[in-house]
């Protein structure tokens, strides 16, 4: 679905500037570096979250250091 919307994307702007590939060329170069620049942000915010997370885990008691090497010694 995503795959489709940028498609349909690129055919907008393809017809939108017909005939003026720099400003199109522009414009996409734009739009990819938007692009780019939001999915870093939302990623790095989602490994902040995950790491708070571990953190309260860890700082409440509910896991145990010892407890996680027993358990890898165990499995192997």
């Amino acid at each position: 679905m995503l795959l489709s919307y940028f498609q349909n994307f690129a055919k907008y702007i393809r017809q939108k500037w017909r005939g003026n590939e720099s400003k199109r060329r522009g414009f996409v170069i734009k739009f990819m570096v938007i692009c780019v620049t939001w999915f870093t942000f939302v990623l790095i915010c989602a490994m902040k979250k995950v790491q708070l997370f571990i953190h309260n885990i860890n700082e409440s008691g509910l896991v145990n250091e010892q407890a996680l090497r027993f358990n890898s010694l165990d499995a192997a």
